[in-house]
């Protein structure tokens, strides 16, 4: 990865927010773009902080998605705005090209995917469940009938919930299960 690139174009991509903000109020284009634009800066940021946190390929897919629909509208627009938007979206393209490189740790976010792999790891061996998911700070886990979803969250209460697999899964959380009296 180039962090001097995608330093460079995050900051390139911060130069344009001024103006596109005051537009925001008068042009649904512009008020598109300097959202995508200021999220963008913040994915780069991310990435040259070393925030390992972030599933980056998976984040840029939907990315990908809005900048497309941006240039699509955009082509819409009189050549004089087309200019306008256009260096915006294409840094874009490029800051995602850079991000989207950035692979996620195997062990996820300081190791939580390890841990988590050992701690639970009788599931799968003992009992059949599969990894359906795994983010670098989240993990499912299901067999099918049920499934179990551990995440890295500061609120241990909230770090742990399961359920049935259905089409309208009702999730349980460590406190149902621990203090069924408050349910």
């Amino acid at each position: 990865m180039d962090n001097n690139a995608l330093q460079a174009l995050v900051v390139e991509l911060e130069s344009y927010l001024p103006a596109l903000e005051t537009k925001r109020t008068s042009d649904p284009l512009a008020n598109d773009c300097f959202e995508a634009a200021d999220y963008w800066c913040g994915l780069g940021r991310r990435v040259l902080e070393g925030d390992t946190r972030v599933n980056y390929p998976e984040r840029v897919r939907g990315e990908h998605e809005l900048l497309d629909e941006l240039r699509e509208i955009s082509r819409r627009r009189p050549s004089d705005d087309l200019r306008e938007f256009e260096r915006v979206l294409e840094a874009g393209k490029e800051l995602l090209e850079i991000v989207g490189a950035v692979k996620p740790p195997h062990d996820g976010h300081l190791g939580f995917l390890r841990i988590i792999r050992e701690l639970f790891g009788f599931v799968l061996t003992e009992f059949a469940f599969k990894v359906t998911d795994e983010q670098p700070t989240s993990i499912r886990l299901s067999s099918g009938a049920v499934y179990l979803d551990i995440e890295c969250l500061s609120d241990p209460w909230l770090s742990f919930s399961f359920g049935l697999e259905s089409p309208k899964p009702h999730d349980f959380r460590i406190h149902d299960l621990l203090l069924p009296e408050k349910r």
